[in-house]
């Protein structure tokens, strides 16, 4: 059975989003000892990025933006989110980095997945029509990178976190806004356009059959 392009590009998505968000988590000795701070503090920012509200999101988004029809647009936003979960808790189990109980312990990100991966789904499908239906939609992942970092108060670290945990937040804060405002910029300068029109599927996506 052939695969679908669309179907791969988001396999590679969600895999390369379970890879970086647990490499990112992997500390050395040498910094649980205290010792290279500076290098803690830049691993933290992208530990802190990668693990992102916004970026574990922009994947529901993305698999639905590959599909044509909003039922399936649903249906992969929650498959490419728990699919991400998955991959990235069974390699942490696989490497010794997670306990037997992690998958348990962090159930409520798979009920989030669940519960939020459809309407993510929902949003990357309407992203890829034209129209005001799908500038909305496209303004999603850039509106959560410049909401998340002040729902979260990244911007004011507790004074009692060492200096690299505080460094990090406020780096991921600015990343976040960086991202949010550069991908904002990108779409009101694209407008309405969208990859496909009103009712037209797009060339390339995931099959509703």
């Amino acid at each position: 059975m052939t695969i679908p392009p669309a179907a791969r590009r988001i396999a590679i998505a969600c895999a390369a989003l379970a890879v970086l968000s647990l490499l990112t988590n992997l500390s050395t000795r040498q910094e649980m000892e205290g010792n290279w701070e500076v290098y803690s503090a830049i691993r933290k920012t992208f530990s802190l990025f990668f693990n992102s509200g916004t970026a574990w999101a922009a994947i529901g988004v993305y698999a639905g933006w590959e599909c044509r029809r909003p039922l399936v647009a649903a249906a992969s936003g929650v498959i490419a989110c728990l699919a991400s979960l998955l991959l990235h808790y069974g390699l942490g189990l696989l490497i010794g980095f997670f306990g037997p109980d992690a998958l348990a312990g962090n159930a409520s990100w798979f009920t989030a997945a669940l519960i939020l991966g459809g309407p993510l789904g929902i949003f990357g499908w309407c992203a890829a029509r034209s129209g005001w239906l799908g500038l909305l939609g496209r303004l999603v992942v850039p509106a959560g990178a410049l909401v998340e970092p002040w729902l979260l108060g990244m911007f004011h670290p507790l004074a009692i976190f060492p200096w690299p945990n505080r460094f990090a937040s406020i780096a991921c804060g600015a990343l976040l806004t960086a991202a949010g405002i550069a991908g904002a910029a990108w779409v009101l300068r694209r407008g309405l356009r969208g990859r496909r029109g009103p009712t037209g599927p797009p060339a390339s996506g995931i099959r509703d059959a």
